[in-house]
């Protein structure tokens, strides 16, 4: 694990940028990573901060009754991506 990754783990308010605004129907979506270059076999971590209108409620994959979101990465095949916690 690179040092950003840890801090971004642990205080994720230290980790430098602003992060990316992606555009989005219906919410804001931000992404941050913690680091901007990695080398082979680092590990690093990317961030979601969603935030939904006054009002709206979001649920999860296997919801019943309800329209679930999903948030879904899609990466390089030179990326080995970990399950989305």
């Amino acid at each position: 694990m690179t040092p950003n990754n840890v801090l971004l783990k642990l205080f994720p308010q230290l980790v430098e940028g602003n992060g990316r605004d992606v555009p989005a129907p219906y919410i804001k979506l931000r992404l941050y990573q913690s680091d901007k270059v990695v080398s082979p076999g680092s590990r690093f971590t990317v961030t979601a901060e969603i935030e939904l209108p006054p009002g709206a409620h979001a649920y999860a994959p296997g919801a019943k009754g309800y329209k679930p979101i999903q948030l879904t990465l899609d990466g390089p095949a030179e990326l080995k991506l970990q399950p989305v916690r």
